[in-house]
């Protein structure tokens, strides 16, 4: 559910609001990069408590690695580059003042990691109103038609994800789901989408369960689950709230296969269903559904090497996590295009991020910071080709990713066993 909370609007002209704001408001020109001194800032505007906390680390840690590997390679035009936290607390109210804070008080503020989908709508449009470029987790399809050239998402829509979980649903034969979601706004932005493409597909929805996070108990709504005889659930919930309902969902005899969503890859996560049904049952009935991209290209080992190198990450969880690459990836392409218009100012190096994704047959093949600075000074146009290999982004900054099909394994990790065909999700039209 998009709820759209209202709020005033900032006096960003009364104040000058981080070093991009301050310099296009000044001139037009922006940040010239001698007139800047000391570090440079990304925001990390994400929930880091909460239900939707996991997000936030998800998040940081992309951004850890982007700066290790700015900072090894000499730093964006010889300054070196930080990731500073504002915790939206997974709540829209909190955002907003999360946002002001950040934009006012942080020095050399150059770019954006954030907002989450809980939180986006109210807050992207102080952050345009600040000509400050941001990428995005928000998987909110609110953004499916963004118009504005200051967001930037990596990862698939919501609508993309909620339709592929069902398309694998039907592929597997059931035709009752169940849908269990905690009320946290980055869960509920998968519900709308997934009840309009099981109607496409003909699939019965027997209950559409809505969960307040981290209560106590869940026995209520389980025997209505029961009672309700689906085949299959499809569910995105907190591990605490997962390993609750799921643990009273076995002691009621009432478990079935599960399909999950990319909550499915935290650990946390893995650990509170193993608890909670056991690693047989997990090997039997838990299967996920996440966006993927091939962990092999040079981009990606530029950047596995990088997390392994980086204080504050977790390279057993996020080496192959698409969203700590995506947001790799973004960290990197602000640089460079930093880099190329010898400017920290998002008003003036915003345009090449596009440019950069390209290809192009006079274009230089770049796949970490360290090669794309050489072909710029070399005076070469690139095409970035980073942790996530190419990357497709339509007219609204958006992209269409292939999703893998995972199977929990014996030995305790998930493993792709094969993909969502896309033509199937595309072919599912909900508007």
């Amino acid at each position: 559910m998009n709820v759209q909370v209202p709020i005033r609007k900032a006096a960003i002209g009364a104040v000058c609001l981080g070093l991009a704001a301050c310099a296009s408001s000044a001139n037009g020109s922006g940040s010239n990069a001698s007139s800047v001194h000391g570090a440079l800032t990304f925001g990390v505007l994400m929930p880091f408590s909460g239900p939707s906390a996991p997000d936030g680390v998800q998040t940081l840690n992309g951004c850890l690695v982007a700066a290790h590997a700015i900072d090894v390679s000499g730093g964006i035009l010889g300054h070196q580059v930080s990731c500073k936290q504002f915790d939206t607390r997974s709540d829209p109210v909190d955002t907003v003042p999360a946002a002001r804070q950040m934009l006012s008080t942080t020095s050399n503020l150059v770019g954006v990691y954030g907002p989450d989908s809980g939180e986006a709508v109210p807050v992207t449009p102080l952050l345009e109103k600040a000509h400050m470029t941001m990428f995005s987790v928000a998987g909110d399809p609110y953004y499916d038609h963004n118009p504005s050239p200051y967001f930037y998402r990596l990862q698939p829509s919501d609508d993309w994800q909620s339709k592929s979980l069902v398309v694998h649903a039907k592929d597997l034969g059931y035709h009752r789901i169940a849908l269990v979601f905690t009320t946290d706004g980055s869960a509920q932005t998968n519900d709308p989408p997934m009840v309009l493409a099981a109607k496409k597909l003909g699939l019965t929805i027997t209950a559409n369960q809505q969960i307040l996070a981290d209560q106590s108990s869940y026995r209520s709504q389980v025997a209505s689950l029961i009672a309700s005889h689906p085949q299959a659930i499809i569910t995105e919930t907190d591990p605490q709230s997962a390993g609750t309902y799921f643990s009273e969902l076995a002691q009621a005899g009432g478990l079935v296969p599960m399909i999950v969503t990319g909550e499915a890859s935290y650990t946390a996560w893995q650990a509170a269903i193993k608890q909670a049904i056991g690693q047989s049952q997990m090997q039997k009935l838990v299967s996920a559904v996440w966006a993927v991209a091939d962990p092999t290209g040079p981009g990606w080992q530029t950047y596995a090497r990088y997390i392994a190198q980086t204080k504050g990450t977790d390279p057993k969880q996020f080496t192959t996590d698409l969203y700590a690459r995506s947001q790799y990836d973004g960290g990197v392409l602000m640089a460079l295009a930093m880099t190329k218009a010898k400017n920290f100012s998002p008003v003036v190096y915003n345009k090449y991020i596009r440019e950069f994704l390209q290809p192009g047959p006079n274009k230089t093949v770049v796949h970490n910071y360290a090669e794309g600075v050489a072909a710029l000074k070399a005076g070469k146009d690139i095409y970035y080709v980073g942790a996530l290999g190419p990357i497709k982004m339509n007219s609204y900054n958006n992209v269409e990713t292939a999703m893998g099909i995972q199977q929990w394994q014996s030995n305790g990790t998930f493993k792709q066993i094969g993909v969502v065909p896309n033509q199937e999700i595309a072919a599912i039209v909900l508007r």
